[in-house]
Formats: C-alpha cells, sequence, structure tokens
C-alpha cells in the first residue's frame, strides 16, 4: 500500500504490523469517512484505463471499513446500536409503521389536535410542547433512531402520552397521515442544504410543502425556526411564489426580544448557534387554498459532440 503522498508502508516498519490489515486502517477512519480514506491510502495499482474499473471496489470496500468502524469498534458506534435495539421496545416510538395512516387519534386514544416536529432530532419541542400543552398530541418525525431515542425516552420517563416518534423518512410523509390528519407543523434548525443541486432537500421547498398540503386542512399553520439567513430567504420566497400566508416573520428572534412561549424552547443546536453568536430566523406561515403542484425536473442527457 501507499499514502497518497507516495509514501510506501513496509513490512518491517516499526509502526505498523507485518500484515497490515483492519487494525492499520482503523487509525485513518478516526477523522475520515469513506471517501476521505481514499484519497489516504490507496492500493499501489497502476493508474490505467484498465485498472480504473478497480477504484468503484476499491471504494466499496473502505466504505464497509468505514461502516465496521463506526458500528462494531467505535464505543458511539456500539452505543447506537444499543439505542437502535432499545426503540423497537418503545411503545411511543413507531418505525415505518404500515397501517398507522387514519388511526393517529386512536393510537393516542383522543381526538386532540396533532403537532408534527419535522426533523426533530432528540425532540426537543415535542418533549417540551408537550409538556405545556396536554390538550394536543406531539409526533416527532426523524430518520435518525439514535437521536429520536433521547427524545422518546425522556418522555416514556415522564408519563409523556401525548408525545410519539415516528422513525421515517419526511418525503414519505403522506404515507403515514392522512388529508387533514394533522393540524401544525414545526421545523427546526433543519439542513439548509446550501449547494444549489441539493434545493430539492429544503424542508420548505415546494416539493415538501406540496405534501404538507395534502395531510394538513386549510389554514393549518408551518413554523420555521432557522440560523440559516439563507434558508430563510429561500422560504419567504417560496412563500411569496405560492401565494402562501404569512402570520410572523421574525428576522432576529432574541435581537428583537421575541424569544417567549414556544419560540423560547432552544434546541441542542440552538443553544450551539447562540453560544456562536448566530442570528436566529422565524417565520410561521399557512398553505394557500390551490393545490401546490411539484413538478419533478427531468435530467436531460446532452450529447457531448452536440454544442
Amino acid at each position: 500500500m501507499v499514502l497518497a503522498d507516495g509514501t510506501l508502508w513496509q513490512p518491517d516498519d516499526p509502526h505498523v504490523p507485518a500484515e497490515p490489515g483492519l487494525p492499520v486502517l482503523f487509525p485513518l477512519l478516526d477523522d475520515a469517512g469513506p471517501n476521505e480514506l481514499l484519497d489516504k491510502v490507496r492500493y499501489n495499482i497502476p493508474a490505467t484505463a484498465e485498472n480504473s474499473k478497480n477504484e468503484r471496489f476499491i471504494r466499496f470496500a473502505f466504505y464497509g471499513l468505514f461502516l465496521i468502524k463506526k458500528y462494531l469498534c467505535d464505543p458511539m458506534g456500539q452505543k447506537k446500536l444499543v439505542r437502535f435495539e432499545a426503540i423497537k421496545s418503545f411503545s411511543n416510538v413507531l418505525q415505518s409503521p404500515e397501517n398507522i395512516k387514519g388511526l393517529w387519534h386512536e393510537y393516542f386514544k383522543n381526538d386532540h389536535p396533532i403537532t408534527l416536529e419535522l426533523a426533530c432530532g432528540k425532540g426537543e419541542y415535542s418533549v417540551n410542547l408537550g409538556r405545556q400543552h396536554k390538550d394536543r398530541n406531539y409526533v416527532g418525525v426523524d430518520i435518525k433512531g439514535n437521536r429520536i431515542f433521547i427524545g422518546a425516552k425522556t418522555a416514556l420517563a415522564e408519563n409523556l402520552t401525548n408525545v410519539a416518534f415516528l422513525r421515517a423518512q419526511i418525503g414519505q410523509l403522506t404515507n403515514y397521515f392522512a388529508p387533514n390528519e394533522a393540524q401544525e407543523i414545526w421545523i427546526l434548525f433543519p439542513d439548509p442544504f446550501l449547494r444549489e443541486p441539493k434545493a430539492k432537500n429544503r424542508l420548505t421547498h415546494p416539493r415538501f410543502i406540496s405534501l404538507y398540503q395534502q395531510i394538513l386542512p386549510p389554514n393549518a399553520r408551518i413554523h420555521l425556526k432557522t440560523d440559516s439567513k439563507e434558508l430563510f430567504d429561500f422560504t419567504l420566497e417560496t412563500i411569496n411564489e405560492h401565494e402562501c400566508i404569512i402570520h410572523e416573520c421574525i428576522a432576529d428572534v432574541y435581537g428583537q426580544g421575541k424569544a417567549t412561549g414556544a419560540l423560547a424552547i432552544k434546541t441542542f443546536y440552538e443553544q450551539m448557534h447562540l453560544a456562536e453568536g448566530r442570528t436566529i430566523y422565524y417565520v410561521s406561515f399557512s398553505l394557500p387554498q390551490k393545490p401546490i403542484v411539484y413538478v419533478r425536473k427531468k435530467k436531460v442527457n446532452i450529447d457531448a459532440d452536440e454544442e
């Protein structure tokens, strides 16, 4: 094997086992993912067209090592596995349930309105709002079971029967909620996906708000709280483009002294952002009566020989 700088790993190197294997590669994984690792260490294969097909195999091999390191060897990885297993027995966690659509009120055993916290992470808002408003039900939605574990465990310990968690992709909300089944949505410090090709992944992109419209009743409110000026501006543009109704728009929640009520709840990431002196933005809006139609753009293949 060779390092990216061309340095060879010799069998007699006192810092390397005689037969380099996983123990040699694992230290390199401490601060690098599979792609970064591929740049750090490569097999000494001649850079020819014939051997270029090995690149993909090597990438998959390193990705496999990355997963082994992450989930089987690191204490943190082992903790995630423990949490993944634990939430299987949590009564307030539903993992991609097949028969919940239209039956959430039966699950909660009441007819209280339902608020969703999307990309909920540790579920700080669902838990805190659940404590304050026993006359509402809260569902935190996230695909990351490791984070859901924290909020779900807290809710169980405090017997918050009005708080639940759904482990699922947000893009599949209509598989789990019937029309008008949810009455409110909170989106708190989501990934802003600043690169333009990833813009469709923003949770206030028309791709998503068209889904929200299918599960919310008319005039239901959607709340966005973010430290990203880019996402805030993008959301305002989307709101105007689709003729949504703005109920409240705050360009600096803490600077304007607006951190009261629900806005006073601080998520883990919000506390980090505030410590860094970042501005927190907030907007509350409802969707228009007319349907929001999102048309997926088709990829256009352009012949390299065409101008």
